[in-house]
């Protein structure tokens, strides 16, 4: 796995608008398709990915059919019952900085 130096490119740095919010904050985009690590990234999710749908497969929904066929499940199991809460929840801020 040896990178092709002359297909190799600095990552491109450029921002968004979010006009729907006061004074119109940026959002960062940060281009590296082209980067150094993509073969090694592309590399890791090849191995990793199978591990980590094998692990979360229980707790993970692809799509909506995938959820109403959980819970048709959880259903017919006799674990949806009259009292059962559902809680939905939106992340406002996913990013650490």
């Amino acid at each position: 796995m040896s990178p092709k130096i002359d297909l190799l490119e600095l990552a491109h740095l450029h921002f968004i608008p979010k006009p729907h919010k006061p004074d119109t904050p940026l959002r960062p985009i940060v281009a590296a398709i082209h980067a150094s690590a993509t073969e090694i990234s592309k590399f890791l999710n090849d191995v990793l990915a199978p591990i980590f749908l094998r692990v979360a497969r229980q707790t993970t929904f692809i799509n909506g059919i995938d959820l109403v066929r959980a819970l048709e499940k959880y259903a017919a199991n006799g674990h949806l019952k009259p009292t059962t809460l559902f809680i939905t929840f939106d992340v406002e801020n996913l990013y650490t900085m």
